[in-house]
């Protein structure tokens, strides 16, 4: 793969801001026009697969044909690419096939590079990943790591990260049964489960379907194992802070102390569920970040009790976008929005999909922490932190700690409610708000 390993990161990062690499951007698209600017780098030119815009300009870039990145040294350029949200694995694999270049996310650097450097001070106070540290009995009375997903090439530095943030925890890896046999070799030291799932036929929008099959897998794995809480974490996802798993406890501890009492029928769920502030939308009722969840075993299974859905859905296509924030909430368009509402349903409640009962959900059965008090590393879409990155009413206005906090405390959040009406504003304006908050046209979109 063409993208550098995480420890690689903070060398490549100053070389590139040093200019000692030459700097190709890769999309010539919105994501270019709101992206750039939050790291204006000094491109040579930008390349675009459509032929309508190469020979053009933009923000003063020319624009030329992938066939342009044949004619650089890997060894001394750099790729950053700007349309990863919707394309990013075929992008990886189309410039993989131009050369063994580095391919860099949009990042803020200022707010990035100390989380690289981080990560890179962590991984070097362990054992390499083909020279493991000599397999120990977890603490089980301590909570311990549902690692679910696809083996990617950042896995066997998460479960190394697992093992320097929290020693005496019991880490989970749960992946698919086609994986690479050199790739599980290599990690089965490390992890006191691996767990292989077949794949289901249908992978769901957004691979929502095997994200629950790998996760309700992993849960069963860490209850066998004797766990009573965990973090629900992704293979291609790392929580730096130290200690998190005891911070996570207490804070949910001491969120359950002010929750208020549910309503609905029904029980077993384990109780509340700490989230993260990423992926936890303001606006779009019961979108629940899925990227790092904690809590009880119990509550972790029921959030992933889903069935699996075979829809099949475009949610980024033209007719998609027209729909409002509502709509694309009670269409359960996202993974976060499905298994949140199918959670509530088999509680015995029945979500009405306004804001009022939304953000009631999340005080009841959630804790939203911002993501930097994890410190949470996931480079796929860039590293902006969520927290700072949108006005108060901004359609794409996350829950961050402070507004959980109203919510649990029961505080009138009229104003904010008031402020935006998710049922004219459409799906399309939740992305074209991050051209108009910027100054920007969302033309070249």
């Amino acid at each position: 793969m063409p993208i550098p390993s995480w420890s690689a990161l903070p060398a490549l990062w100053r070389a590139v801001l040093s200019g000692q690499r030459r700097v190709v951007g890769w999309g010539a698209s919105g994501s270019f026009r709101v992206l750039w600017p939050e790291c204006p780098l000094p491109l040579a030119y930008l390349i675009d697969s459509d032929p309508d815009k190469q020979g053009r300009t933009l923000n003063g870039f020319a624009i030329r044909p992938p066939t342009a990145l044949a004619e650089e040294d890997p060894a001394r350029t750099v790729v950053v690419v700007y349309s990863a949200y919707f394309h990013g694995a075929a992008i990886t694999a189309a410039i993989e096939a131009l050369g063994p270049f580095a391919v860099l996310m949009p990042l803020a650097p200022a707010f990035a590079m100390p989380q690289w450097e981080r990560c890179a001070a962590l991984l070097a106070t362990t054992p390499a990943l083909d020279r493991p540290p000599a397999r120990r009995p977890p603490l089980l009375t301590e909570p311990g790591w549902v690692v679910q997903g696809a083996i990617t090439a950042e896995t066997g530095a998460v479960v190394r990260l697992c093992r320097a943030v929290a020693p005496e925890s019991a880490v989970v890896l749960s992946t698919w049964d086609d994986s690479p046999v050199a790739a599980l070799t290599a990690l089965e030291p490390w992890c006191d489960r691996i767990v292989l799932s077949p794949r289901p036929a249908v992978a769901g929008q957004g691979n929502r379907n095997l994200q629950a099959v790998s996760t309700r897998a992993g849960l069963a794995a860490a209850a066998a194992l004797g766990l009573a809480q965990a973090f629900k974490i992704r293979t291609d996802t790392a929580v730096l802070a130290p200690a998190a798993p005891a911070f996570a406890r207490q804070r949910l501890a001491a969120a359950s102390a002010i929750a208020r009492p549910r309503s609905g029928s029904g029980g077993g769920d384990g109780g509340m569920l700490l989230v993260t502030s990423r992926y936890t939308q303001k606006y779009i009722p019961y979108n629940v970040s899925d990227l790092v969840l904690f809590g009880s075993l119990e509550a972790l299974q029921h959030h992933y009790a889903a069935p699996l859905d075979l829809r099949e859905m475009e949610i980024h296509s033209p007719s998609w976008r027209q729909v409002s924030l509502a709509t694309y909430s009670r269409e359960m368009a996202i993974p976060e929005v499905y298994f949140t509402v199918q959670a509530l349903r088999a509680h015995g409640e029945t979500p009405d999909f306004t804001l009022a009962d939304s953000w009631d959900v999340l005080a009841r059965r959630f804790v939203v922490v911002d993501e930097e008090e994890l410190e949470i590393l996931w480079p796929k879409y860039g590293q902006i932190p969520v927290t700072r990155q949108n006005p108060p009413f901004s359609p794409r206005r996350v829950v961050d700690h402070a507004f959980w906090l109203r919510l649990a405390h029961g505080l009138d959040a009229t104003a904010d409610r008031q402020a935006l009406d998710i049922d004219r504003v459409r799906f399309d304006d939740f992305y074209r708000c991050q051209f108009a908050e910027r100054g920007l046209s969302a033309s070249a979109q």
